[in-house]
């Protein structure tokens, strides 16, 4: 019941049309979802990614359905043994938006949106749960300079690297880090506002750089940041880090495990 979709140029994957995608879908080059062009996958789908595969959109994509029993999901193909890296992960770029509702995306290097070119990128993502690819340096989310993000619900398997460069709005993100991750887990270029966060196993949970003035611990939710699963109070570690000019506004945290709680 594979289906090859047919909407897909051969030799030059880009989206010559809406899609709708169900059931089950290979995908072994990079798709290119076009300006004006709008990209659905459906809930209970499975997209099976090769090595080489990855989401280029500069028109919309959308990943599942938020009301959806089953999630859609995004996934490696083949097994993992031998096909080292995972795959390419989803690239929002310029105009492009976003959208993950109840998604699962498996062993990917994760999401990058490129610099814009005077348009602003639009994430928004949902009651969702992203697996980075195992001994990617690279891997992570990176959500940078002219990218609009909402997060309502996400966890991060394996987490590394995810930064928000813009003003933002992150509520119910658990970021379990891996264990070969040495340097922070959420980095904070903007004036983000974190509420009900959990960050276990890092080195550095929450760090802040430039003039960000984030609020961190919003609402009685709060944050939970710990390096419960690494030998304790390694040194020069923190649960918050705020260097060059950062002023963090901190609520409600919990902070265990660190050299420094917040510094």
């Amino acid at each position: 019941n594979t289906i090859w979709p047919d909407d897909v140029h051969a030799g030059a994957p880009a989206l010559i049309r809406p899609a709708r995608w169900d059931r089950q879908v290979c995908v072994d080059d990079d798709v290119a979802v076009g300006a004006g062009v709008t990209l659905d996958i459906e809930p209970d789908t499975d997209v099976f990614c090769t090595g080489e595969a990855s989401f280029s959109v500069y028109g919309a994509m959308s990943v599942g359905d938020a009301q959806a029993a089953e999630p859609a999901r995004l996934v490696l193909a083949g097994d993992p043994q031998f096909t080292p890296g995972g795959w390419g992960g989803l690239f929002p770029s310029d105009s492009g938006v976003l959208s993950l509702e109840h998604a699962a995306l498996e062993a990917c290097l994760g999401i990058y949106t490129l610099p814009p070119n005077g348009n602003a990128t639009t994430v928004d993502i949902q009651d969702s749960e992203i697996t980075l690819a195992d001994g990617q340096a690279s891997a992570g989310l990176y959500f940078l300079v002219g990218a609009a993000v909402s997060v309502d619900g996400l966890t991060v398997n394996n987490g590394r690297f995810i930064r928000f460069d813009e003003a933002s709005t992150v509520e119910d993100l658990a970021v379990h880090v891996s264990d070969d991750h040495t340097a922070e887990a959420i980095s904070l270029y903007g004036d983000a506002t974190l509420a009900g966060i959990t960050v276990d196993n890092a080195h550095w949970g929450i760090e802040c750089f430039g003039s960000a003035a984030p609020t961190i611990g919003a609402g009685p939710n709060g944050v939970s940041v710990s390096l419960s699963g690494r030998v304790s109070a390694i040194k020069g570690t923190a649960g918050i880090l705020a260097t060059e000019s950062s002023s963090p506004e901190v609520h409600y945290a919990a902070i265990s495990g660190f050299e420094d709680g917040v510094r």
